[in-house]
């Protein structure tokens, strides 16, 4: 059901429609009818003409994950059109980066593939799709941002006061978070949300 510019021209050019790609190939018949004292005469030649679909694919959506997160399933994820298979390539990495894929091989199923890194940064991830001559592979990308999980520690895990007495908390430091302070007790800090608040 596709169309020629031209039907009448020795060399026509012709465009595939949506069903010819369904079908896969199709036959291109030229018929040439005779004139003068041949006008009763028909001959004609056919070419089948095999059409591949253009492969097509969807890396998915960026995330961003923390660094003590564990596999991250690359979920979203998708190939289709002529493409049957897709690889996953790691491209960019922080400078020190460790992230690594549960798979670098072609697979049917490239959502199921897992990315894990523990060093904070942006990775960069390329699927590709496979391809049927005359088509080419296609590319896409997502960016996976790994972010510091949190730290807390304190000076020392034991301390002692005198009932009357004030609790200053010193040396105790945390990093890429928000504090909250609790007790197994009924006393009050003046402010729970500080690094070395006052029991």
């Amino acid at each position: 059901t596709g169309t020629y510019d031209n039907a009448t021209a020795e060399n026509p050019i012709y465009t595939a429609s949506t069903q010819d790609v369904s079908a896969g190939v199709v036959t291109l018949t030229k018929t040439v009818t005779g004139t003068g004292a041949c006008a009763s005469s028909t001959v004609s030649a056919s070419i089948a003409l095999t059409i591949s679909e253009e492969p097509t694919v969807e890396a998915g959506a960026a995330a961003s994950l923390c660094s003590d997160a564990g596999p991250y399933t690359l979920s979203d994820a998708t190939i289709g059109g002529g493409a049957t298979m897709g690889t996953w390539s790691l491209t960019t990495s922080p400078a020190t980066g460790d992230g690594v894929l549960s798979s670098t091989t072609a697979t049917a199923t490239p959502e199921t593939v897992t990315f894990t890194a523990t060093v904070p940064g942006d990775y960069i991830l390329t699927l590709t799709s496979d391809f049927t001559a005359p088509c080419v592979a296609v590319t896409d990308t997502v960016t996976i941002t790994v972010e510091d999980e949190p730290t807390v520690a304190v000076t020392s895990p034991t301390a002692t006061i005198c009932f009357d007495d004030m609790f200053t908390v010193a040396g105790s430091t945390s990093t890429n978070g928000t504090i909250a302070w609790t007790t197994s007790g009924t006393g009050t800090y003046d402010n729970a949300t500080a690094e070395n608040p006052i029991y």
